[in-house]
């Protein structure tokens, strides 16, 4: 028995976490995996209810999740590894933290998203991730959120002939009726894409969130009429099995077949979306009817928070409405423009959203929100500030993207540098005037720190640009 990708870090709280692991062939019953925690690096002192059972099965691709609860401190690191019959699987001795109860004193996470290394080469593939592993060892981080394209189904792209993809070859066994090798594609694809080492150090040592984008699936999800045909729906709903499996698996547990997800730490709201398990541009549908209503019982059911994190896959804020048909004309990819929140499909979702966005913010002074997005293979840092409202409200927006795959060409960094300032109508006088201030046109990542003055509940929030060609991070006080 051997590890075959893993173990991944999932949701933690302050007494409890859950670990994932793939091994390469099953393991159930007494010849389940187990995960062993330990409250020192030497192994010596293990928790009370250790070893924990892993099962990985044949339905599931031999992954499975440990769920690691009643563990006896809260803010306290662990240390753990994988045995097989009571052999360990691996060499290295992994950790993670726990969260404290309430507000943390200091509480550092980073944001990440499209993962695609393999248009470098040697060591400049995992360039970014090597410096998040040094930021995690020497500054701490306490966990990371990988917000979309963690693979890229639609590779490797062909420069002659036919088409390969794993996405390609999907669609071919959907073709021939071989369903169990339309799942196994987007298995291979995961585990092609997870086996970098360095992502690998990053994902087994702190606690990793996840939500799928396009890339997921392929290129454009939902977007494109094709998308709607039975051959599509069927290969998406294998793409939507394997990413429960090897990424939703270890989130926040949530309803059967729902995607979208929120947690809490401290007086700090994280609501993450889901942009494309419901993505049905030719029935103008985004988010689906159940996720904006659950958007708004998220929001009601916390009173008491004073900053709220929403974890958008594809920036809520990106092009202008008056450049949206440039690329079209351009002869760019058309998914790439009916992908935005402005394109039309989406826009009915979006002002929802906006409209609630600054409900919330004017129930309770002082309250923030903060938009996380990716995709877009561009950095930007911005502002979004209410117009037309009976109070002075804004929204403040990053966007990291990509960590390992190329950065946008020069003809998409133009377009959007143009879209850098534009107004939003949203409905009864209520608007937005948007204001992309900052670009970073080279491979990135984010850290956001957030910390909570002793006795209050208003942390104050810094987000750090890491990228690729600077020796030190910029910094925006929000």
């Amino acid at each position: 028995m051997q590890i075959a990708l893993g173990p991944v870090v999932g949701h933690t709280t302050h007494n409890s976490t859950r670990i994932w692991v793939q091994s390469d062939s099953s393991a159930v019953g007494g010849l389940s995996l187990h995960c062993e925690i330990y409250v020192d690096s030497a192994l010596s002192q293990a928790v009370p209810g250790s070893p924990f059972l892993f099962e990985t099965r044949d339905a599931q691709g031999y992954s499975g999740v440990a769920d690691i609860v009643a563990l006896p401190n809260a803010n306290q690191e662990y240390f753990y590894r994988i045995t097989h019959l009571g052999v360990p699987l691996h060499q290295d001795v992994y950790r993670f933290r726990t969260l404290p109860v309430g507000n943390p004193q200091r509480f550092r996470f980073a944001v990440t998203s499209c993962h695609l290394p393999f248009k470098y080469s040697g060591a400049n593939q995992t360039l970014m991730w090597r410096r998040m592993r040094e930021v995690l060892d020497t500054q701490g981080v306490d966990m990371v959120m990988q917000i979309g394209d963690q693979i890229y189904t639609d590779e490797p792209k062909p420069w002659f002939g036919k088409s390969n993809t794993y996405w390609d070859r999907a669609l071919a066994a959907q073709g021939r009726g071989d369903t169990a090798a339309v799942v196994e594609e987007f298995r291979n694809c995961h585990r092609k894409f997870w086996s970098a080492p360095e992502w690998r150090a990053v994902a087994a040592n702190c606690p990793q969130y996840m939500i799928w984008d396009d890339h997921d699936i392929v290129n454009g999800w939902g977007s494109e009429d094709v998308h709607a045909t039975l051959r599509h729906q069927a290969a998406f709903a294998a793409a939507r099995q394997v990413y429960h499996e090897y990424q939703h698996s270890h989130n926040p547990i949530t309803q059967p077949n729902t995607f979208y997800y929120g947690f809490d730490i401290g007086a700090a709201a994280f609501m993450v979306l889901d942009l494309r398990g419901n993505r049905q541009a030719w029935n103008n549908q985004l988010l689906g009817a159940s996720q904006v209503q659950w958007v708004d019982q998220f929001l009601t059911q916390r009173p008491h928070a004073t900053v709220l994190f929403l974890i958008s896959s594809v920036p809520m804020f990106h092009l202008s409405p008056r450049w949206a048909a440039l690329p079209k004309l351009l002869g760019l990819n058309v998914s790439d423009v009916t992908d935005q929140w402005s394109s039309p499909p989406n826009r009915g979702d979006r002002i929802a959203i906006l409209k609630r966005l600054y409900q919330w913010l004017d129930e309770v002074p002082g309250r923030r929100v903060v938009i996380l997005g990716g995709d877009v293979h561009l950095g930007t840092f911005g502002k979004a500030v209410y117009t037309g409202g009976q109070s002075a409200r804004q929204l403040i927006q990053a966007t990291t993207s990509p960590i390992s795959n190329k950065p946008a060409d020069l003809l998409d960094r133009f377009v959007r540098r143009v879209s850098g300032r534009f107004s939003l109508n949203l409905e009864n006088g209520l608007g937005l005037d948007v204001n992309l201030s900052h670009r970073f046109t080279q491979r990135n990542f984010l850290i956001v720190n957030m910390e909570f003055p002793a006795g209050s509940s208003v942390p104050s929030i810094v987000l750090e640009f890491h990228t690729e060609n600077s020796a030190a991070p910029q910094y925006f006080a929000v």
